[in-house]
């Protein structure tokens, strides 16, 4: 339920979650008991700070990986020059991949001490995602048992604990998305005059999410049509304008916020435009995992031949314009995929299986010191992923080897548990709150670009996943709590 403002008293309200008549409830019900959620966080903390400890004194080169120095240097750029460059001396020349955020949150922390301070802050972030793990749970279900539950499976989730520690996007993604699935949440499950607010605060930072990670550029679409199914399901009878008002609250801030990095480029180079990294992961992956496939060749060496003939028959040089460059080798890679669509569907499912079950192994390697470089268990032109027990023990450090069976072991409990909270969803008829929670972790499945993939595109998906395990579980054990709110 939603806390409103008021001091002891009774309010009425609606919950579309559990489809309740109206009821009064005390305040004191609303807010919910701190103390176990003080701790959830203090947990989260010791873990962190933990891992982070170990890096420091261990591998302090474990805070980065290739992607780090990409954002260092754009936040140096930024801070010293006024410009968004990836290069380390003139000339600056300006950027097309990167979207500005994470920069931008460097370029304020970094100075302060470094990749240390970076860290810190990205580990309080992470507290505040456990938070409103907690209080997303709530919304789903009034039971703090569930919410306690969902934020000790989010302190737990070996990639977020890794990420947590590397200067990498992921945290400040994941806990911009929570807030704006938390505001949207707040609207689908409320009644109250706070509708406008709710929805611009999600727009809001659903579109500063975007500007974090432009891989959630579509995501969007998804919570519009489940804002024209809610909109339908409160006002069937209700004037136009009450159709309007909350979808301009939520799509005013978010075009604004993202329109604002379109104009940008379409300043510096002349073509309107978010990002181009997606074409260029593209074919950097999944059109050159086509291209070894067709060709029996090793992936690298298939990646590199790739390259060359693109660059051979492009039109013109990145460097006269890298807008034409790229448009031209993003279709010559999906005339590729379209002209092998077997191999093509099959390197997908495989990189969607492997964002949703593959242990994190190689970035835990890395950042403790026990290799140089990433590594796989199983190489990306392999066609077997089964030997992933007999390669374990000679390529990954004892605690790899631990923690990558620890993996298995909570992925089979949330994963369970989130199978059962469809069912009880489902049996509660929250149709609109199935379509958004797993509307976003489909679409961050299909959006992943093989043979990449792997554990830390699941980091977004970990609060859904774990927020669903948790009410499967409080299901399966207290069933008497949901029995009495299924319609």
């Amino acid at each position: 339920m939603i806390l409103r403002k008021s001091t002891n008293q009774q309010i009425p309200v609606i919950n579309l979650f559990t489809g309740t008549n109206v009821k009064n409830f005390h305040l004191s019900i609303f807010i919910p008991a701190l103390t176990p959620f003080i701790w959830i966080i203090l947990f989260l903390f010791l873990l962190n700070f933990t891992w982070f400890y170990s890096i420091l004194k261990i591998n302090p080169s474990g805070f980065f990986s290739f992607d780090s120095y990409q954002y260092i240097n754009l936040a140096g750029n930024i801070l010293h020059h006024a410009s968004f460059s990836q290069s380390e001396q003139p000339p600056l020349i300006q950027d097309p991949y990167r979207t500005p955020l994470y920069p931008l949150f460097l370029a304020v922390i970094y100075p302060a001490g470094s990749e240390i301070a970076v860290v810190i802050l990205q580990i309080l972030l992470s507290a505040g995602t456990v938070l409103l793990v907690c209080r997303i749970t709530l919304l789903f279900i009034e039971n703090k048992i569930a919410a306690t539950l969902a934020g000790i499976f989010y302190a737990l989730d070996i990639p977020t604990l890794v990420f947590n520690n590397q200067i990498m996007t992921e945290t400040l993604f994941t806990f911009l998305l929570m807030l704006s699935v938390y505001f949207f949440l707040k609207f689908i499950n409320d009644d109250s005059g706070a509708k406008s607010k709710t929805l611009f605060l999600s727009g809001f930072f659903l579109g500063l999410s975007i500007l974090c990670r432009p891989i959630a550029i579509f995501l969007p679409l998804i919570l519009i049509l489940v804002l024209a199914g809610t909109i339908f399901r409160k006002k069937v009878n209700a004037p136009v304008r009450n159709f309007v008002y909350p979808v301009v609250a939520f799509t005013g801030p978010l075009l604004l916020t993202v329109l604002l990095w379109y104009i940008r480029n379409y300043l510096v180079f002349g073509n309107l435009f978010f990002s181009l990294i997606g074409p260029v992961n593209m074919c950097n992956f999944h059109g050159a995992a086509v291209y070894a496939r067709v060709n029996n060749m090793e992936f690298y060496a298939a990646r590199e031949k790739f390259w060359k003939e693109l660059e051979e028959d492009a039109p013109v040089r990145i460097s006269e314009d890298v807008t034409v460059y790229t448009k031209y080798i993003a279709g010559k890679s999906l005339k590729l995929m379209a002209g092998h669509p077997v191999t093509a569907i099959r390197n997908q499912v495989t990189g969607m299986l492997h964002l949703l079950f593959k242990p994190l192994r190689g970035d835990i390697d890395r950042q403790l010191g026990f290799v140089k470089g990433f590594t796989t268990i199983t190489p990306l032109e392999s066609d077997s992923g089964a030997d992933i027990f007999s390669a374990l023990p000679s390529k990954s450090g004892k605690i790899t080897q631990l923690l990558v069976f620890y993996q298995f072991f909570w992925m089979i409990i949330v994963y369970c548990g989130t199978l059962l909270s469809m069912v009880v969803l489902f049996r509660r008829k929250n149709y609109l709150v199935l379509a958004l929670v797993f509307g976003i972790i489909v679409y961050f499945t299909l959006v992943t670009t093989p043979p990449l993939t792997y554990a830390r595109f699941r980091v977004p998906l970990i609060p859904l996943l774990a927020i669903l395990g948790a009410i499967g579980l409080t299901s399966l054990f207290k069933p008497r709590i949901f029995a009495s709110q299924v319609k």
